[in-house]
């Protein structure tokens, strides 16, 4: 993971007045969380439609729209000659150029739109919509230079920094005011949010949040596939303000304490993997809760035979009855805990294989 070379290039053109009412404070479902999925389709048949799938707890998205080719091709062709040698120090003017960039604004607004007036989202709160949704996107191992956004969502994918100006500038047109941290040790970009709370915090009044993976919001990754570590880290502070955005979102308290209720009952890999990663974290607890009854009764069943054994009279036909049918009972259960322990262990393979191409480990 690294920070791409920094570009500097002027652009201008028409600013689109927006509207940003539309902030609200993190929503908290109950529990247990239903399966659902939706479809918004806000594709106008004037572009390339595009298409990402992606989940909030355990409801699925796709989302639909299109970006006009022209509009793609004339982002692409603008230079992306250095004007700096930044080497390891960051300066704010240089990401000004991705942050401030305009070329995006509908075509993030009209994102910001169909998802926040969409049926199917139901109560989820919009931040926590637009963090799914650019978590979702595939990261970029091979990427080289910075990418404006157009073309992050035209490829349909981008690294740190990419989809980390992609998030911070959807969260800031939807009203929400974001910042960008930046790890200049680790080469690493994320996104802050800012909260009412102060306590809940990590840095200036922002809550982190990471954009390369699912990954829960406000937690720093212990650790990323090329094995860096920001935790430890002070990042610098990019501001975002692109469109008069103050809010101070609310609840991350409640937000919080729900994740741990999720990780005490599931595993913390619960939000860093996919509806049916989600399923099979649900159904492996199930399992293990079954494994262990199993066991317990498996004890208590040799215990007993180990008695009856001891005391068996083998010219009492009834005895040995008795006993048999105690022996078939053991059998039974230890044949219904192993098929168990093969359904728990291809569980565990089909996570790992969903989880294997997570950025975040």
């Amino acid at each position: 993971m690294s920070l791409k070379p920094i570009i500097y290039l002027f652009l201008s053109i028409i600013l689109i007045s927006c509207s940003t009412n539309r902030v609200e404070d993190f929503f908290v479902p109950d529990l247990p969380i239903d399966e659902e999925y939706f479809v918004i389709d806000q594709n106008e048949g004037f572009g390339k439609e595009l298409t990402f799938n992606f989940t909030l707890f355990k409801s699925n998205y796709n989302l639909i729209f299109d970006i006009e080719k022209s509009l793609f091709e004339e982002v692409t062709q603008n230079s992306k000659d250095n004007q700096y040698d930044s080497g390891m120090g960051m300066r704010q003017d240089q990401y000004d150029t991705f942050v401030y960039d305009n070329y995006d604004e509908r075509v993030l607004n009209t994102i910001i739109t169909a998802i926040s007036e969409s049926e199917g989202r139901k109560n989820f709160d919009l931040a926590q919509l637009l963090v799914a949704f650019v978590q979702s996107i595939p990261y970029d191992t091979n990427a080289i230079e910075p990418k404006f956004t157009v073309e992050t969502l035209f490829n349909k994918t981008g690294d740190c920094d990419d989809k980390s100006i992609l998030l911070a500038k959807l969260l800031s047109y939807a009203g929400y005011q974001t910042c960008l941290f930046i790890y200049e040790e680790g080469q690493h970009m994320a996104v802050g949010l800012k909260v009412d709370e102060y306590k809940d915090a990590y840095k200036d009044g922002y809550i982190f949040i990471e954009s390369t993976g699912y990954n829960p919001i406000g937690k720093i990754p212990e650790k990323f596939a090329d094995n860096v570590d920001i935790r430890n880290e002070d990042p610098k502070i990019i501001e975002v303000d692109i469109a008069d955005s103050y809010y101070a979102i609310s609840g991350y308290d409640e937000l919080k304490y729900f994740y741990s209720l999720i990780n005490d009952k599931y595993g913390e890999g619960y939000f860093k993997t996919t509806v049916e990663g989600r399923i099979i974290y649900e159904n492996m607890t199930t399992l293990k809760v079954e494994l262990s009854d199993l066991e317990s009764t498996l004890d208590d069943l040799k215990n007993e035979i180990d008695i009856k054994r001891n005391s068996l009279d083998q010219t009492n036909t009834n005895e040995v009855k008795q006993f048999n049918k105690l022996v078939d009972q053991y059998n039974a259960v230890t044949s219904d805990y192993e098929n168990k322990i093969v359904s728990f262990n291809k569980l565990i393979s089909r996570i790992n294989q969903i989880n294997s191409n997570n950025y975040i480990k």
